[in-house]
């Protein structure tokens, strides 16, 4: 897996005095068993990070996996902004 994000988003936590908290997502890759891993990395919560790997089938199916997966762990923080979006609206899909 590379070490170089292909994606990044920062957010804004609106009840903690504007700070960040960034979102990274890294290249899918295929895994020696086939399966395809999409590393994403959330910095910036309690706790701080949060890193982790959706799977799937392809790499559009790990990579949406990792998205919606990121987006159900944003839910939990009700005070996150995404430019000039409503609290709590991340910018990511949700299960």
């Amino acid at each position: 897996m590379t070490d170089k994000p292909i994606a990044t988003r920062t957010l804004r936590r609106i009840q903690s005095g504007g700070e960040e908290v960034t979102v990274e997502v890294f290249a899918p890759a295929v895994q020696p068993d086939g399966a395809v891993a999409c590393r994403y990395l959330i910095t910036g919560l309690n706790p701080t990070v949060h890193e982790g790997t959706s799977w799937g089938v392809d790499d559009i199916q790990a990579l949406v996996s990792a998205l919606t997966t990121i987006g159900a762990i944003l839910r939990r923080h009700d005070d996150l902004r995404f430019l000039d979006t409503l609290p709590a609206d991340s910018g990511f899909p949700h299960p």
